[in-house]
């Protein structure tokens, strides 16, 4: 499954919106350096489908982000 992410950095508060079935919008406290928010953005996804295992598809250096969820052996 993919799902589309829009990514605020340096949020005062984490913040997640779902906008549709395949659509969030997701502030993280983290700075956008030395990939922490995107980690945190993959551990966020991983929390909410827990059985699935996520990973960014396209966007590493854009806020704009698509991650694919597959399901954990």
């Amino acid at each position: 499954m993919l799902i589309r992410i829009h990514v605020t950095t340096d949020a005062k508060e984490e913040l997640i919106q779902k906008v549709d079935d395949n659509r969030y919008d997701i502030a993280v406290r983290e700075p956008a350096e030395d990939n922490r928010a995107n980690q945190r953005v993959l551990e966020i996804m991983e929390t909410l489908h827990p059985s699935q295992y996520a990973r960014i598809i396209s966007g590493y250096h854009a806020s704009a982000k698509i991650i694919s969820l597959e399901k954990k052996s």
